[in-house]
């Protein structure tokens, strides 16, 4: 996650509330996505409650 790191520092550094690189729209499709594989795979992280049902 090296690159991750200098990309936050560096917008912090330059006063940006998200990167150019990387927004946060990019970041919560990316989430998405993995929640979705997690729900038809059945992984659950501990503690985490049944996934909600899909429309």
């Amino acid at each position: 996650m090296l690159h991750e790191a200098t990309e936050a520092m560096r917008c912090l550094r330059e006063g940006l509330l998200e990167s150019p690189l990387m927004p946060w729209q990019a970041t919560l499709d990316v989430m998405g996505v993995m929640d979705e594989v997690r729900s038809q795979s059945g992984v659950r992280f501990p503690g985490e409650g049944p996934f909600p049902a899909h429309d």
